[in-house]
Order: C-alpha cells, then sequence, then structure tokens
C-alpha cells in the first residue's frame, strides 16, 4: 500500500491539536505543566513540603484538641515575646517538659522543668513549688500529634494548680527545633551563664513563615 504522506502529514496536524484540546476539558486529562517523572531532588522536597503540611495540621488539631479540655495554648511567637522579658529567669513563667528524661537530657527550653506524667514523683515537687511563684506555666512536648504535654497539664490541674496558669505550647520541640532556637543541654540546674551570653535576639532568629 503506497503511503500518502500528505494525507498523513494533515492528519498528524491535525490530530495533535485537537488532543490538546480534548484532553484540558477532559476531567482525568493530564496536566501538561506537571514534571510527571520528577528527579531525586524535587521527590525530596515534595516530601519534605508533605511533612511540614502535615506536622502543621497535627499542630492546629492538638489546640482544638486543647480548646475542648478547656486548656489555652501558646503559639511560637508568643512563647519568644515571653523569652524576651525577664519572666522566665525570674521564674514567673515557666516551662515544663512533658517528655522523657533522656529527650530532656539531650536539649530542653532554658530553664524548663522535667515532668513525666507516667512517673511523677520525682518531678512533682519542684513543679509545684515553681508554681507558687509563677504566674503562668507552659508545658510542651515534642509537639503536633505528641499528646504528653496535655496530659502533663491535666495532671498538674488536678493536683492543684490552677487552669488558668497552665498553657501548652501545641509546636512543641520539634516547631523550636526548626525555628533555629536555642536549646539547653543536661539538667536545669547546671550553670547556664554561658548559655545566657550567648544568647542571640530570639526574635530574629524565628523562622519566617
Amino acid at each position: 500500500m503506497k503511503i500518502n504522506w500528505i494525507e498523513w502529514l494533515f492528519v498528524l496536524g491535525l490530530g495533535w491539536p485537537l488532543s490538546i484540546i480534548v484532553n484540558h476539558h477532559a476531567a482525568s486529562g493530564l496536566d501538561l505543566a506537571r514534571d510527571y517523572f520528577p528527579g531525586e531532588d524535587t521527590i525530596r522536597k515534595m516530601e519534605s513540603q508533605t511533612l511540614a503540611q502535615s506536622f502543621d495540621q497535627e499542630v492546629m488539631n492538638g489546640v482544638e484538641r486543647l480548646k475542648t479540655k478547656g486548656l489555652e495554648s501558646v503559639a511560637l511567637d508568643e512563647l519568644v515575646a515571653l523569652m524576651e522579658t525577664d519572666s522566665w529567669m525570674s521564674g514567673l513563667t515557666v516551662f515544663v517538659d512533658a517528655r522523657t528524661p533522656e529527650q530532656h537530657a539531650e536539649g530542653h527550653l532554658p530553664l524548663a522543668y522535667l515532668f513525666n506524667h507516667y512517673r511523677p514523683e520525682p518531678y512533682l515537687d519542684d513543679v509545684m513549688a515553681a508554681s507558687v511563684v509563677a504566674d503562668r506555666l507552659i508545658v510542651y512536648c515534642n509537639g503536633g500529634s505528641c499528646e504528653d504535654s496535655e496530659f502533663a497539664a491535666l495532671y498538674l490541674m488536678e493536683v492543684g494548680i490552677p487552669r488558668e496558669k497552665l498553657a501548652v505550647f501545641a509546636g512543641g520541640m520539634r516547631q523550636w527545633k526548626e525555628a533555629g532556637l536555642p536549646i539547653v543541654l543536661g539538667d536545669r540546674h547546671d550553670d547556664v551563664e554561658e548559655w545566657l551570653d550567648q544568647m542571640p535576639d530570639l526574635s530574629k532568629s524565628v523562622a519566617t513563615p
């Protein structure tokens, strides 16, 4: 069979724009601007963005959950503003780390009291004593879907700390670290003078959304 090249070129030239038009109007059509074969760097970036969005949603869910329990939540910028005052150094604002002793030793907010609500006895007296002077106790854990800070705050409320003094930092240690904010190693009773001398301006350290 002899191929009529003129007819073939005519069909090809007509079919290409028609296929684009049909694809554009089809509900399941291909997105011509989309990269359907992304490289490894693109894949890692997409995964990182997905994880960040997932964590942000977990934080939002945590804030809503705290509201149902009658607990106040504190956002990262509020926490930074508090730390730029001397209230946390004077004991008027107290940070309570509701994570494990191992996690606390690896890095925590400055002068935070460790309070493992699963084994509260070794820590309860210190936290209760601090609450007498404090205007506010801010409890945190790893943040997001971690509920240890919520459980710890509810426990402290049950043993006598007024609800209005308690708040939870829903972003937790993960959000604090991702913002590039400083942490303290070891125990809260360790000497932190050297760290205080080197502490940067916290408001400039917070990552811009």
